[in-house]
């Protein structure tokens, strides 16, 4: 019967009878061969009545897995979804129940529909969509830069950062790429930046730069660190004034939010003075009050428009050097299908935020709480993943079979014994 069925039925029976040979008690069965001879006896109407006995999202990842398996799920799937017809919530909850296993797409809130991973897509790389999404156009208006060197978050990032790291089945090609999703784990670097003097030479700065990022509680944390001083290594004099003439005017102002960096709403923790600086952002102000007093300060900032906190703080060594410290605590979302409620499943990443113009507030300092209180995921090297369990290593089929395999031996012997009778089987879930 097997050799009748297309090659994606074919492989699909073949992967049944390694599946319902570990199932089988040895005592109950006289060979191996026997049970075999009898998965290979299955019709296709009961091949169809096992996936019948699926949900809706397991049936969808089967159809996502090769052209031809689509036959075992009825339909091609990624057209039905774009043709949904039911409310956008019933939709979105539908595609998120989907996503959350799926460590092989990611779901794009645009268009509503499911983009196959591409490992050639880091955060140094831009996105790769198809064609037609909306997102795409989206995608490079409002994009926000989260790391220096080129380097960028979406919410693509996010979700499959958080997915990955919660799977301890990756292969090489997922371990790589969650490593790059989560780049640059810890990076630090330090380059010249030259600035205007108001009065006749021009004035170089040094700009020390660090980020890492972590997951905590099925969240993508980002912490950032900036620190600005007379560059000492470029032929200038570190014990030079850091004062608002020799820092303005300047284009090195750190991109923390897009909220921050324009004039946007934000809570400060002390209070300011009454003076109002024309053309100047949220940052600015903050760095102008803190060069204008000229002591050892810190000014806390939080965006009530995105969930990231900001603390800069002017700082005088025991040398006499000057030096301006900004840190930021960045809460870039769960991704879709993690803590967060289905009716929101839109609302976590940073470019929903830019587009909406902010529509939700957040709690000052929340951010900062999260990464210092709560305990990290930690960011595991290849040699720390677990590796794929020994009875499932003999039914890994090439390509594409390889993890649906693995996924059948989950879910396809329950609904076995639900749909066949086969009381010699004795199946154990």
């Amino acid at each position: 019967m097997a050799e009748q069925l297309p090659f994606g039925l074919k492989r699909l029976v073949d992967g049944l009878i390694a599946i319902g040979s570990r199932q089988i008690p040895q005592e109950d069965v006289a060979s191996p061969a026997i049970a075999n001879a009898f998965l290979r006896l299955l019709s296709l109407d009961v091949l169809l009545l096992i996936v019948d006995e699926l949900s809706a999202t397991d049936r969808l990842r089967l159809s996502h897995t090769c052209r031809d398996l689509r036959i075992v799920a009825t339909f091609a799937w990624p057209r039905q979804l774009r043709n949904f017809t039911q409310p956008a919530p019933s939709r979105a909850t539908f595609s998120a129940a989907f996503v959350n296993v799926s460590l092989d797409h990611w779901l794009c809130y645009e268009c509503h529909t499911l983009h196959r991973v591409d490992y050639a897509h880091t955060t140094r790389t831009p996105v790769r969509v198809p064609r037609r999404c909306r997102f795409k156009e989206l995608y490079r208006k409002h994009l926000v830069s989260n790391y220096s060197g080129g380097n960028h978050v979406g919410q693509d990032h996010i979700q499959l950062a958080i997915k990955y790291s919660r799977s301890c089945s990756l292969d090489a090609n997922q371990v790589r790429f969650y490593n790059a999703l989560m780049a640059p784990a810890a990076k630090s670097m330090q380059y010249p930046i030259q600035t205007v003097h108001l009065g006749s030479m021009p004035c170089i700065l040094a700009q020390w730069y660090y980020a890492r990022a972590k997951i905590v509680n099925d969240r993508y944390l980002l912490f950032q660190r900036w620190v600005y001083r007379p560059g000492d290594t470029y032929g200038v004099d570190p014990a030079l004034p850091l004062t608002r003439q020799r820092f303005w005017p300047t284009g090195c102002s750190p991109k923390i939010c897009p909220h921050m960096d324009g004039k946007g709403d934000a809570v400060y923790s002390e209070a300011m003075d009454e003076e109002v600086w024309d053309g100047l952002t949220t940052l600015q102000k903050g760095f102008v009050h803190l060069l204008d007093h000229q002591q050892p300060q810190a000014l806390k900032i939080s965006c009530r428009t995105c969930p990231t906190d900001c603390r800069i703080e002017f700082i005088v060594d025991e040398n006499g050097y000057e030096s301006l410290d900004i840190r930021a605590w960045k809460d870039l979302g769960a991704g879709h299908g993690g803590l967060t409620p289905p009716a929101q499943w839109e609302a976590c990443t940073d470019e929903y935020y830019a587009a909406r113009e902010g529509r939700t507030r957040f709690t000052p300092g929340k951010a900062r709480s999260r990464w210092e209180k709560m305990k990290g995921r930690p960011i595991r090297p290849v040699g720390e993943l677990d590796p794929l369990p020994a009875a499932q290593a003999d039914v890994q089929g090439p390509g594409v079979f390889q993890r649906v395999f693995q996924w059948l031996g989950e879910r396809v012997p329950e609904a076995i014994a639900a749909v066949t009778n086969m009381d010699h089987f004795r199946l154990t879930v």
